[in-house]
């Protein structure tokens, strides 16, 4: 949208832009009634499907009351605008902190961030609203120590059925998004799993999981386990890294179940851990703790075990001496901490791999001291007289043939983890050669728009290029180069693709669009990749029908589609809607037949080079056309299908789809 600097919207005059995403800008203005500084985002009335997502946006927040969700002041609407009043924080967001602090925090300022968010989470999910988009740059710091849990773009409610959300779609940052979002709905779990990971970088500084394409990250969210913290900063403790990796659990079963059970858990262990340590009342260290523990005892969350709910006990002050116990005796088990109790053999993983403490708010601490009891303690030692030689050497013989026993398992273990890594890591290569996301931008296109003429006897010129030259020369160099993003089309993981139960469909490997109404269009686009200038190029196949296309610069039933038809023709059009809410087909190039177009349903690959207001057209790699507009100059990409009114049905397959840099 054009910028809206010293426009009023309302009593809202736009001063300055703050920033912009795909579909929306945010401005800082003056609330010219309550004579402050506020926040508005803005967003265009035409931008039907995002229209959506922003009034659930509104409705979430007006409806969410918190001392760490950042409010709503105001929503409107005025002439094509919509937009969302906040309040205007000027301070900082956490990822802007982590930055400005080196990466990471101190495990107590983490503690701090880490109680105000979940507060704020847990509150929302309260009130039946699940957030899908917890990250650095979605909390808002008032100052240092206040934290807003922000953006509820994604949010939706629990038992939501909306169009807005499509099935087989992934919304949301790969980074922060919890495996199972791959075979079901987000959930409470999976913003604790996000949550979790903001946790992870607070304290280490690294995401667990990074990658080059958003694929590679979430493949690794799926099938990887993440360092453990205390590798990156062997200043966290034990009992709060068992805490982390406890809320990074593949299992969403054997999470925490609410985001202050989180809270209050590391909490509890980050001051276990710092019992050995000296907390000089007064001091900067001492303030510290005192915070945190302060923010603890403000959670009193209920804890849900085996449905009952209690109380979990206060955290005492800080301010008592070092020896004073601040919890008391150990022994909850990790089927107590679950709605669902763990196998024996996962627990027995569990406490093979991670130092885990736990505590029991059931047994008080009877002499004052804090007991603790590690999963894998040693039997005590048995009393009384030695046994006689020959049941000495029996015993010695049986053990042998059970450590020989275990160990043969054990190498067979390592020969089979050994192939199935082999196996691993050659379907990730296989995978990532076919969908390669490159996140660095492109070097820029050079195009020589000259040539060199010579003839016997004369001395050589430099001549220009036709303009179907020209095109040649640009499409060879622009597709030389490494592709901004590459989608074999097979899932909808990488380009967010829609899918339904009926026209929009994964299906032997490719994207399908399917028509089943004579003289009906079927577009299928995608939820997440918008581009401006661009070159844009996939592979379609008329299975059936009548025409099917690439769409680029979508905005609802605002569009640009090239494509072929079932008699051998090209077209290239511009979708419009009228005053009515009718969309109109503008023919920016009639259907023309083209040799190039290879018949039947054989694959054609179509590039279309947008470039501002020209558009060059090539199908097979054969320069077709090119025609100037300037009506619509940014949107989503996708595709679609059509029949006319004579047919009844249309099916097209695309696959390949790649995007390159044009400038």
């Amino acid at each position: 949208m054009a910028g809206l600097e010293g426009t009023s919207l309302g009593r809202y005059h736009l001063q300055s832009r703050l920033g912009r995403g795909g579909m929306s800008e945010v401005y800082l203005a003056y609330d010219e009634l309550m004579h402050r500084e506020v926040a508005i985002k803005v967003v265009s009335s035409s931008h039907v499907d995002y229209i959506e997502r922003f009034q659930r946006e509104a409705k979430a927040i007006g409806n969410l009351h918190h001392n760490h969700i950042l409010p709503a002041f105001d929503y409107g609407e005025q002439g094509p605008w919509h937009y969302l009043v906040m309040p205007y924080i000027e301070h900082e967001t956490l990822g802007e902190r982590l930055d400005r602090r080196g990466g990471h925090l101190s495990l107590e300022e983490a503690g701090e961030m880490l109680h105000q968010i979940a507060s704020g989470l847990q509150y929302a999910h309260e009130h039946g609203i699940v957030h899908r988009d917890i990250k650095p740059s979605n909390i808002l710091l008032r100052d240092d120590h206040h934290a807003y849990l922000a953006d509820f773009g994604l949010a939706k409610e629990m038992n939501e059925r909306g169009s807005v959300t499509q099935t087989g779609v992934l919304l949301g940052t790969p980074e922060y998004m919890a495996p199972e979002l791959a075979d079901v709905p987000a959930s409470k779990s999976s913003d604790l799993y996000a949550l979790g990971i903001l946790l992870y970088q607070m304290v280490t500084g690294q995401l667990p999981f990074t990658a080059k394409t958003a694929l590679a990250v979430y493949m690794k969210q799926m099938h990887e386990q993440p360092v453990p913290p205390s590798r990156l900063n062997p200043a966290i403790p034990p009992e709060v890294e068992h805490v982390i990796l406890r809320t990074l659990d593949k299992d969403p079963r054997r999470r925490y179940l609410t985001p202050n059970a989180l809270a209050y858990a590391y909490l509890e262990a980050l001051s276990t851990s710092r019992q050995t340590q000296e907390i000089i009342p007064g001091s900067a260290s001492g303030a510290r703790v005192q915070a945190v523990l302060d923010g603890a005892n403000a959670i009193a969350p209920l804890y849900k075990a085996n449905n009952i709910e209690e109380k979990l006990p206060q955290v005492p002050e800080a301010r008592h001496a070092p020896a004073e116990p601040l919890f008391g005796a150990v022994k909850i088990s990790l089927a107590a901490t679950s709605s669902v109790a763990p196998s024996p053999l996962a627990v027995e993983e569990e406490k093979l791999v991670l130092p885990v403490y736990q505590f029991n708010a059931d047994v008080p601490a009877a002499t004052g001291e804090t007991l603790i009891q590690h999963p894998g303690k040693s039997t005590p030692p048995i009393a009384g007289p030695l046994p006689a030689r020959r049941a000495r050497s029996a015993s010695y013989n049986r053990n042998v043939f059970v450590v020989t026993g275990y160990m043969g398992i054990s190498f067979l273990l390592i020969i089979m983890a050994v192939i199935l890594f082999a196996v691993y890591n050659y379907n990730s290569n296989r995978l990532a050669e076919n969908t390669t996301t490159v996140a660095a931008k492109a070097a820029p296109i050079r195009v020589d728009v000259t040539r060199t003429v010579s003839t016997p006897g004369t001395t050589a010129s430099v001549a220009a290029l036709s303009n179907e030259e020209q095109a040649v020369a640009t499409e060879r160099a622009i597709t030389s180069g490494t592709p901004l993003l590459t989608d074999d089309l097979s899932s909808s993981i990488i380009g967010g693709w829609n899918v339904d139960a009926t026209s929009c469909i994964f299906t032997g490997g490719t994207y399908h669009v399917i028509v089943k109404q004579a003289n009906v269009l079927v577009p299928c686009e995608s939820n997440i990749l918008t581009y401006d200038n661009a070159a844009f190029q996939v592979d379609v196949s008329l299975l059936s029908g009548s025409y099917a296309a690439l769409i680029f610069r979508a905005n609802n039933q605002q569009f640009y589609d090239f494509g072929i038809n079932n008699l051998g023709e090209f077209f290239f059009r511009r979708h419009d809607v009228n005053a009515n809410g009718q969309g109109i087909y503008t023919y920016l190039i009639q259907a023309t037949a083209s040799s190039a177009i290879a018949a039947g349903n054989q694959k054609n690959t179509l590039l279309v080079i947008a470039n501002g207001s020209d558009f060059k057209l090539f199908i097979n790699g054969v320069f077709v056309g090119e025609l100037q507009d300037s009506t619509y100059i940014g949107g989503e990409v996708g595709f679609d299908a059509g029949t006319t009114p004579s047919v009844n049905r249309a099916e097209a397959s695309f696959s390949n789809f790649k995007v390159y840099q044009v400038s």
